[in-house]
């Protein structure tokens, strides 16, 4: 399946770049885990729950999918609801499995220490380094800009992945 009709609608939406990748160019490392889990805040939430899945145990589910489509942003918020709509589109279609990785940004203060706590729990997705996926590695490969920032002023360079087919 050609995923032209999600890469319009994210471009639509206002993403800088919208690609559609085989899943088998995804970089996965292990480690983005160490990351997650002493160096977020947000670990242990509903999203990144490590009762959930580690990313040894997604990278094989992840690979089922033939393609995704990769999004790319400036801002957190805009990419979370192009990532989230392209999702639900790519269902309606019938790709019953679409997923999105994204960082959940759909409350001020996460509230979520439960599933029963999330107030959108339908929305709560995963961010792609909980699963696994180097994102520098990933996107360097088809030639998109992310660096390390050195400060919050910088213009950020947000990803997403949307796993379709």
């Amino acid at each position: 399946m050609e995923l032209e009709k999600y890469t319009r609608m994210a471009l639509d939406m206002g993403a800088v770049d919208a690609l559609a990748i085989n899943v088998a160019d995804i970089v996965f490392d292990p480690r983005t885990y160490l990351k997650c889990a002493w160096g977020c805040d947000e670990f242990g939430q509903l999203k990144c729950s490590p009762d959930l899945i580690k990313p040894w145990e997604a990278e094989p589910l992840l690979r089922r999918y033939g393609k995704a489509l990769l999004i790319h942003t400036h801002a957190k918020e805009l990419i979370n609801d192009i990532a989230w709509e392209v999702e639900r589109a790519a269902f309606l279609d019938g790709n019953y499995f679409a997923f999105a990785l994204y960082d959940c940004n759909g409350c001020e203060v996460c509230e979520a220490s439960s599933r029963r706590d999330c107030p959108h729990p339908e929305k709560s997705r995963p961010g792609d380094d909980f699963v696994g996926i180097d994102v520098f590695a990933t996107v360097r490969k088809f030639g998109l800009p992310i660096e390390v920032l050195t400060d919050r002023e910088q213009r950020q360079n947000r990803y997403s992945f949307v796993f379709i087919t």
